[in-house]
């Protein structure tokens, strides 16, 4: 069963597993002085040599071993990928030698992970096709993606001679590893108390228990920063300030850790794969501009976000239960009066609730949205 991308259950997981190439992929190899993961999303199955080990596979959590102080080669079949230093995590970002998502490298080797994914679903974990074995074509990273996936070259032969002709697109990549390893979804601190969500569109709310922020940034991949610039700020003196430039100082799949003024602060990123519920889910208008940001986290919390449009604009945050198809949404704030969830001083609604991986429709009596996945 493949996992889902979260570091700290990957690293604290059970022992590696790897073998010669005549073995079973789940017999153990002998235990190395320090142990890695491999992520886009997990990646379980990949081949991997290190300076003591000739061939080894990562294993169901993404795990690999090796010794302090050595390189690791990962490889598509026979076909290696750029060598890099042992660490404790590697993902597209670390075998590209960029920070930036827009790096030709970078897309292009998550787009060769995320196309030998067996189910061709990265969001479920990449578990990596045994087709391709006896791939043995060199590989050129460093093109623009178009020429990387030419036709005739050696990806697009890998696709149509061992992959079946199925490869993701361009888009899917980019989507899918910005929400995995990049700022897009939602960021928790404070023990559960502050929320940053990074939406798609390039906009952002900040929410605490002095209210929200609501606006756009500005990502400087290549240099680890963004700017804010505010269009709504219902927090007082709490939060950012419009113009506000902050340092990305890491981000990865389960940490975001920025500064401001020499400030830093540490925020956990919460579940964001198109198999659950638990995600960031927006509701826009096309014909009132309206904006309704809902947000269901791992702690079974919820915050809800009337940030644009009509009024009234505000905050609900509470609690929530599914129970076989149903959402129990109990409130304990609500600073948008009827909008959102509950009117007329309720504090408690309870809807139906369907989910896919683009969609969430949640209806009663009086209520009927429908969200998209952000």
């Amino acid at each position: 069963m493949k996992k889902q991308a979260i570091v700290v259950a990957m690293v604290a997981a059970g022992a590696l597993s790897a073998c010669s190439d005549s073995e079973n992929r789940d017999n153990n190899f002998p235990k190395y002085t320090e142990k890695g993961v491999l992520v886009d999303s997990v990646v379980e199955g990949l081949p991997y040599s290190t300076d003591s080990i000739d061939r080894a596979y990562t294993n169901q959590f993404g795990e690999f071993g090796y010794l302090e102080g050595e390189n690791v080669t990962f490889k598509v079949g026979e076909t290696a990928f750029p060598t890099v230093p042992g660490q404790a995590v590697i993902t597209p970002f670390t075998l590209a030698n960029s920070n930036d998502i827009g790096n030709q490298r970078v897309i292009n080797i998550a787009f060769l992970l995320q196309a030998i994914d067996e189910d061709q679903n990265p969001d479920n974990g990449i578990k990596v096709t045994t087709a391709i074995e006896g791939f043995a074509e060199p590989i050129n990273f460093n093109v623009p993606f178009q020429q990387f996936i030419d036709l005739g070259g050696p990806v697009d032969n890998l696709a149509f001679n061992y992959l079946g002709g199925v490869m993701p697109s361009y888009d899917d990549v980019v989507d899918h590893l910005s929400r995995q390893l990049g700022l897009r979804g939602t960021w928790t601190a404070d023990g559960g108390k502050t929320h940053v969500m990074f939406l798609a569109g390039s906009r952002f709310l900040w929410v605490n228990d002095a209210g929200f922020e609501f606006g756009n940034y500005a990502h400087d991949s290549a240099n680890q920063r963004f700017t804010l610039q505010l269009t709504l700020d219902q927090n007082g003196s709490a939060g950012f300030n419009n113009g506000s430039e902050l340092q990305v100082l890491n981000v990865d799949a389960s940490t975001l850790k920025l500064s401001l003024n020499d400030s830093e602060s540490r925020y956990t990123r919460q579940a964001n794969t198109s198999t659950s519920i638990i995600d960031t889910w927006v509701m826009q208008s096309d014909s009132s501009n309206d904006l309704l940001v809902l947000s269901l986290l791992e702690s079974e919390r919820f915050v809800a976000v009337k940030a644009a449009g009509t009024d009234p604009l505000g905050l609900e945050v509470g609690r929530y239960t599914l129970d076989q198809g149903t959402l129990e949404l109990v409130a304990d704030r609500d600073d948008n009066g009827d909008a959102g969830f509950f009117a007329g001083g309720t504090t408690q609604t309870t809807v139906s609730a369907t989910y896919t991986a683009d969609n969430l429709t949640l209806n009663n009596a009086d209520i009927d949205f429908v969200f998209e996945r952000d």
